[in-house]
């Protein structure tokens, strides 16, 4: 489901300013429950407990945005950020900015995530050059990569899941 602002829900027959405002925050809640889940257990184990901290925020983004996973040697979360917002089909990575936060934050181990606008999560040639090009400069510094994971439409595609890292 595409996010609605409050004005489109507000085009639906029977749905006011209020009621539309109503709608808005209880999907807030659902993706803050959803995300508050994966939280409180603290621990990354699959690419699912990732999809579950973010794809909510992410699936509905009308631009492609860029985020990292920063964990512990034990997969404990140390913290996510977003690094890149970029355009309708594209964001540029800056490799030194994102094992820069990861040598600062002294992450044993790293998560690429970034959305595709257009649902399809299926990498595009330039993904698997970026991914490749992340995973060289991670083993350079003692970092292990492990996933990048792009957000489609309800779905995502893992690198680690098909073999790619």
């Amino acid at each position: 489901m595409d996010a609605k602002s409050i004005s489109e829900l507000c085009e639906l027959n029977g749905i006011g300013p209020a009621k539309a405002a109503q709608i808005k925050a209880a999907i807030e809640i659902g993706k803050r429950m959803m995300a508050e889940q994966i939280k409180t257990k603290e621990k990354i184990e699959s690419s699912q407990d990732v999809y579950r901290l973010v794809g909510p925020y992410m699936r509905d983004l009308g631009r492609e945005e860029f985020k990292i996973i920063l964990l512990t040697s034990r997969n404990h979360l140390i913290f996510e950020r977003t690094l890149f917002d970029g355009s309708l089909c594209e964001s540029l990575v800056n490799t030194r900015e994102i094992i820069k936060e990861a040598l600062n934050q002294s992450a044993a181990s790293i998560i690429f995530i970034h959305n595709h606008p257009s649902g399809d999560p299926f990498p595009s040639a330039e993904d698997k050059k970026m991914t490749e090009k992340l995973v060289n400069a991670c083993n350079l510094v003692g970092i292990k990569p492990f996933d990048h994971i792009i957000i489609g439409n309800n779905c995502y595609y893992s690198f680690a899941e098909h073999g790619l890292i």
